[in-house]
Parts: structure tokens; C-alpha cells; sequence
């Protein structure tokens, strides 16, 4: 006879019905109780109560009720940020993930040597400040000085020579995405490559005795068996990436004309520059609404 787990529900209502005993053991929550009050329930709490209320920083919180909300379905630069903030993410989860994935399989096969040398090597963008590299492509991009377009001439591609990537609107967004795609790929490779060397290398040789090339390992082998670490990682950068601002604030501070605007560089301009801590605070909530939702669905996708 299988022993069945007693579900959430059951355990959360006997602890309920059962007189309340101390036990020291119950020391140790006190630390992350006191951590999650402080820096997550209260700042939430506040941010959710200064969203209904006009508020400049200057004076006490004027409570207004839904207005904020109101003015937010109706804001053009709101819904320019959202679109922006989708594309981000989308294309950022999928290109970090899948150039991650490439180079970890190809630095799984190389020799020790080898793979240690092109781990740090390739390792070292994420170890720099996000504004250093923000800079760096700012010298690459620039039309007159820029590396970029001096090998499109170089290429004899003169047409491509002169492109403004960071003056072009059509371009401005995929532009400062390339700077940060280019410097974290390499945090998810190195999750990839650890759990490569989880598994179990007779499944190699088994498969290379059946006649398997790298290539066929890699897919029908090591993808499948890392398949929740995978899962993992699109939540982590999904989550961590949801809200890029340093890159836009640095390269763009969201033009031309709004171009590049994301949620948080625009809260941070009605925030800060605007002094509309009110509006602010609702698109923050924004913000939680499109975040907490789908990090939830992917941690209960990895939990099955």
C-alpha cells in the first residue's frame, strides 16, 4: 500500500485546530518574517496605497481613488512601454536562452582545458557593470566613431555604413537588446554546462555506439534530461528581465520619441522627473500584475 501526502489544504487546517505550542525551532522564522515584512509586504502595501492617491513627495498623499487607473488606459506612452516591455522579454527569454544552450553544448565537448578557458573568457560580460557596457555599445553604434558601421564600410556595404541605430525608432529597442543579450548569455551557459555534467556519461557512449553524432546527444539526450533546468532559467530571466532600466536609462533614457520606452523607465520619468509618485506607484502595480502572474505559472510548471 502506497502512503499518500497529505495535501496543503488538510495541513494548513489541522495547524489551525491544534493548540498553539512553542517550540524553539520557531526562532529561526522569526529572521525571514521580519525580512519579508520589512522589504516586501510593507514597500507593497505603501505602493499599493500611493496609487490611489496624487502625491508629488513634497506633501502629504492626496487620496484620489481610481484616477491613476483611469489615466493609465488612456496614457499612449503606457501602452508604447507595455508593447516595448513585451518585445523585451520575448526576445531577450528566447536569444539569452537559446545562444546559452548553444555554447553550452558546444563548450560541454571540448576538452578541459579548452572549456575552462572559454567559460571564463566568455564569462567575464557578466561580471561588468551594466552601465559600462551600456557605454561601450554607445562607442560601437555611434555612426561617425562607431566599430560597427566602420566594418560595413570595411564590407563595402555603405548603404548600412551610416544606419543611426540608436537615433533610428525603428531600430533603438533591438539595438540596447543586443547590448544586453550580448552581456548575459553567459549566465544561463553556465547553468546549462553544470547540469551537462550531471549527467550520466554512459548515455553518451551508449549512444554513440548506436551510431549517434553530437549533434543527435545534444537534442535527444542532454536537452530532454536538463528539460527542468531549462524551465528554471526561462523563469529566472523572465523574471530578472522583466524590468530593464539600466540599459534604457543609460543609452536612450527611452527616445527617440519614446521609441525605446519600457514600464520602469517610465515610471522612473513620472516618478522622478515628473514628481507624479502617484501615477508612478500604479504603473508599478502594472508592473507586479504582468511579473507575479506568469512567474507563478512557471514555478508550478517546474514543480510537475
Amino acid at each position: 500500500m502506497t502512503e499518500t501526502r497529505p495535501s496543503r489544504l488538510s495541513s494548513v487546517r489541522r495547524w489551525f485546530s491544534e493548540p498553539f505550542k512553542f517550540k524553539p525551532t520557531m526562532l529561526f522564522l522569526i529572521p525571514p518574517i521580519f525580512f519579508a515584512f520589512v522589504f516586501i509586504l510593507y514597500p507593497l502595501s505603501e505602493v499599493i496605497y500611493l496609487s490611489f492617491t496624487s502625491y508629488s513627495g513634497f506633501i502629504a498623499p492626496v487620496w484620489i481613488g481610481l484616477s491613476n487607473y483611469k489615466v493609465l488606459l488612456s496614457d499612449p506612452i503606457l501602452s508604447i512601454s507595455l508593447v516595448n516591455n513585451i518585445i523585451w522579454v520575448l526576445v531577450f527569454l528566447v536569444v539569452c536562452n537559446f545562444l546559452g544552450l548553444m555554447l553550452a553544448g558546444s563548450i560541454d565537448i571540448m576538452g578541459n582545458k579548452l572549456s575552462s578557458f572559454f567559460r571564463i573568457v566568455l564569462y567575464v560580460s557578466v561580471l561588468l557593470p551594466t552601465v559600462a557596457v551600456s557605454y561601450l555599445f554607445l562607442a560601437l553604434y555611434s555612426p561617425e566613431i562607431g566599430l560597427i558601421d566602420a566594418l560595413f564600410r570595411d564590407l563595402g556595404l555603405n548603404a548600412l555604413a551610416t544606419t543611426d541605430f540608436l537615433g533610428n525608432p525603428s531600430l533603438t529597442l533591438y539595438a540596447v537588446l543586443g547590448s544586453s543579450i550580448w552581456q548575459y548569455a553567459a549566465f544561463p551557459m553556465l547553468i546549462f554546462i553544470a547540469a551537462f555534467a550531471s549527467i550520466n556519461p554512459s548515455l553518451y557512449e551508449a549512444a554513440i555506439v548506436d551510431g549517434a553524432n553530437q549533434w543527435q546527444i545534444f537534442w535527444r539526450i542532454k536537452i530532454p534530461i536538463i528539460r527542468p533546468v531549462i524551465v528554471t532559467m526561462l523563469a529566472l530571466t523572465y523574471i530578472w528581465n522583466s524590468q530593464p532600466f539600466s540599459q534604457i536609462y543609460t543609452m536612450t533614457k527611452g527616445g527617440p520619441g519614446n521609441s525605446s520606452q519600457v514600464l520602469v523607465s517610465y515610471l522612473f520619468e513620472a516618478a522622478y522627473s515628473e514628481l507624479r509618485i502617484g501615477y508612478g506607484s500604479a504603473i508599478a502595480i502594472v508592473i507586479f500584475l504582468i511579473i507575479f502572474p506568469v512567474a507563478v505559472i512557471f514555478f508550478r510548471t517546474f514543480e510537475k
